[in-house]
C-alpha cells in the first residue's frame, strides 16, 4: 500500500506541473520541395534481347531550382524480397534499358532523391520480359574480333526481328571456330531438348531461354563409358537434327559425334546420357577409329531406323541402326555404281549432306557424299539410307563432276537442291550451281555478290529444300542473309530471290539452324 501511496502522489504533481506551462508560438516551419512524378507508362511488354525499356518520367517540382546537381536518380528492377534490395540498374533521369533480364515479370521502381532536404520521392510500374526464340534460326557465326556468337532470326507473330549476341556474359569462356547452334527439337519428354553450342575449340549447352551456362554444362558430364576418353571431348555433330517446321523430334535416339571423331548415343527414355563408343566394328572390339562429323540418314523418315557414316582411317563408310554399341561394315560387288570401301578408287570424303529428294524411289529423302581422288577428280555418291522397311542402304547414283564446274576445287561452300539434281558451290564472291543430270551436266553462274560468300544452305528444316540461303559478309553491313526460291525446270536455272528476306547486321555467318519449341 505505501508504494502505490507515493506513486499516485507524484503522477497528481507531474499534471499539475504540466498545466503550468503556455504554449509560445515558437516553431520553425521549412517549406518542402515537392516533388511528383506523373505515370511512369506500362505496363510494359518487351522482348529479351531485342527490345529496350525507354521511360521519360516528367517531373514537376514546387521549388525547382534548376541545379542539377541537386537531384539524384534510381531505377531498380526486380522482384525484392525482405531485407534485400532489388538491383540497380540506372542513375540516369531518364531510362533507356536493353533488356537482358531474364524472361520474367518485374516491378520498376524510380527514386528521385532530393540532397538538399534529403527526401525521396518515388514510383514505380511493371514489366514483363518475354523470349522471342521459340521460332527462328539460329545463326552461328563469328564476332567482329574472330570470336564465336550467335544472332537468332526470330519469327513473331506479326513481325521477324533480330536477336544480338546470345553468347555475350553467357557464364562461358570465348571459344573460335563457330560450328553451329543447334536445338535437338522437343521430344516426347520436354526435359530432354537442349540448346548445344558448337564450336571447334569447345561446346556446350545452354538455357534455352537465355542461354547461359556454367562450366558444368558439357558432353563429359553426360559421359558414362568404360573406355578411357580424352579430357577434351565435346560434340560436333547431332541427329536427328530438327527436319520439319513443326520443330518437334519425337525420336527416341540421339546421335553425337564428338570433336575426337567418336560416336555415342542415348536412350532419351532414359535421360540424356551416353554410354560406351560406337565407333568401331563389333561389339567385342576395342578398336575405336576416328569418322567424319556427320551422320547420313533419311531426314523424313518417321523414326532414325539406321545412319551411315564415313571411317577417315579405313575409308570406307559403315552402317549402324541407334541401339547398336557398335558399327557394321558394307559389302560391295563388282557392278556396284560405287563401292562403300574406298581404298582402290583413291577417293575420300569431302562433304556430305541429307536432302528430302525423292528420286530413285526414295521416299524418305537421298543423301549424297562429294569423294575426291588423288588426281583432283570429285564424284558426286547418291544412297537411299531409307527407314526400317530396308535392310541396308542402297546405292543410287554415281556421277562425275565435269570439267565445265568451273574452279570446283577451290569451292569452301557446298549445298544440294531437293527438287532436282543440283548443287551450288561457292568461291569467293561467285556463287555456282552445277547441274549434274546424266547426259546434261551444266554449270551455272549464279551470281557475283561482290562480297565473301560465307555460307549457303538450302533448307529442309523449316522449308523442304526447295530454297537457297546465301550469308555474305563486308566490313561496313556485317553479315547478311538473302533467300532464293530454286526453279524446278530442269531446262534451265530460274533463282527467284525473296524481297521480304534481307537480313543484315549478322555475325561472320557459319551455319544456321531451325528451331520451332517453347523448352
Amino acid at each position: 500500500m505505501k508504494n502505490i501511496k507515493y506513486t499516485f502522489v507524484f503522477i497528481l504533481c507531474f499534471f499539475s506541473l504540466s498545466s503550468c506551462f503556455k504554449d509560445q508560438g515558437n516553431y520553425d516551419y521549412m517549406d518542402v520541395n515537392e516533388i511528383a512524378i506523373d505515370s511512369l507508362g506500362g505496363p510494359y511488354n518487351l522482348y529479351f534481347k531485342v527490345d529496350t525499356l525507354r521511360i521519360k518520367p516528367h517531373l514537376t517540382f514546387t521549388m525547382d531550382t534548376n541545379d542539377p546537381n541537386r537531384y539524384a536518380y534510381e531505377w531498380r528492377i526486380g522482384q525484392a524480397t525482405e531485407g534485400n534490395k532489388r538491383p540497380l540498374v540506372s542513375t540516369d533521369r531518364d531510362l533507356e534499358l536493353p533488356i537482358d533480364l531474364t524472361p520474367d515479370t518485374y516491378s520498376v521502381y524510380y527514386t528521385v532523391h532530393d540532397k538538399e532536404t534529403d527526401l525521396k520521392w518515388s514510383s514505380y510500374t511493371t514489366l514483363t520480359v518475354s523470349t522471342p526464340n521459340t521460332r527462328g534460326f539460329f545463326v552461328s557465326g563469328e564476332d567482329e574480333d574472330g570470336y564465336a556468337e550467335v544472332d537468332m532470326i526470330a519469327f513473331l507473330v506479326s513481325d521477324t526481328v533480330i536477336m544480338k549476341n546470345l553468347l555475350k556474359d553467357n557464364g562461358m569462356p570465348r571459344y573460335k571456330k563457330p560450328l553451329r547452334a543447334i536445338h535437338t527439337g522437343t521430344t516426347s519428354d520436354p526435359k530432354r531438348a537442349k540448346m548445344w553450342i558448337m564450336n571447334g575449340e569447345g561446346s556446350y549447352y545452354v538455357n534455352t531461354k537465355t542461354f547461359e551456362a556454367s562450366p558444368g554444362n558439357t558432353f563429359k558430364n553426360l559421359l558414362f563409358t568404360s573406355f578411357e576418353m580424352p579430357l577434351d571431348i565435346y560434340p560436333v555433330e547431332l541427329a536427328p537434327r530438327v527436319f520439319a517446321a513443326g520443330g518437334n523430334q519425337n525420336f527416341a535416339r540421339r546421335l553425337v559425334i564428338t570433336n575426337t571423331g567418336h560416336i555415342f548415343s542415348a536412350d532419351l527414355f532414359n535421360g540424356d546420357f551416353y554410354a560406351n563408343p560406337i565407333n568401331r566394328v563389333g561389339s567385342a572390339s576395342t578398336n575405336l577409329f576416328e569418322v567424319e562429323p556427320f551422320f547420313f540418314y533419311s531426314p523424313k523418315a518417321y523414326s532414325l531406323a539406321r545412319y551411315v557414316v564415313y571411317d577417315k582411317v579405313g575409308k570406307r563408310f559403315l552402317r549402324a541402326v541407334p541401339t547398336d554399341p557398335a558399327l557394321t561394315a558394307m559389302s560391295d560387288a563388282q557392278t556396284d555404281i560405287f563401292p562403300w570401301i574406298q581404298g582402290a578408287t583413291g577417293r575420300d570424303f569431302v562433304y556430305g549432306e541429307n536432302t528430302n529428294n525423292t528420286e530413285l524411289s526414295a521416299p524418305y529423302g537421298n543423301s549424297y557424299a562429294i569423294m575426291k581422288d588423288l588426281n583432283n577428280q570429285y564424284n558426286i555418291y547418291m544412297f537411299y539410307v531409307g527407314d526400317g522397311s530396308i535392310f541396308s542402304p542402297s546405292k543410287r547414283g554415281n556421277y562425275r563432276v565435269q570439267s565445265s564446274a568451273v574452279d570446283f576445287d577451290k569451292a569452301s561452300n557446298y549445298t544440294f537442291a531437293s527438287n532436282r539434281p543440283l548443287l551450288f558451290y561457292s568461291v569467293g564472291s561467285k556463287l555456282y550451281a552445277y547441274d549434274f543430270n546424266p547426259g546434261l551436266e551444266k554449270n551455272y553462274l549464279v551470281n557475283d555478290f561482290g562480297e565473301e560468300i560465307t555460307m549457303i544452305c538450302t533448307d529442309i528444316q523449316n522449308g523442304i529444300g526447295h530454297n537457297l540461303f546465301v550469308a555474305t559478309y563486308d566490313n561496313v553491313k556485317k553479315g547478311t542473309i538473302k533467300k532464293y526460291a530454286i526453279g524446278a525446270d530442269r531446262n534451265t536455272l530460274v533463282m527467284t530471290e525473296d524481297a521480304n528476306v534481307n537480313w543484315t547486321g549478322l555475325v561472320k555467318v557459319k551455319s544456321i539452324d531451325y528451331k520451332n519449341s517453347t523448352h
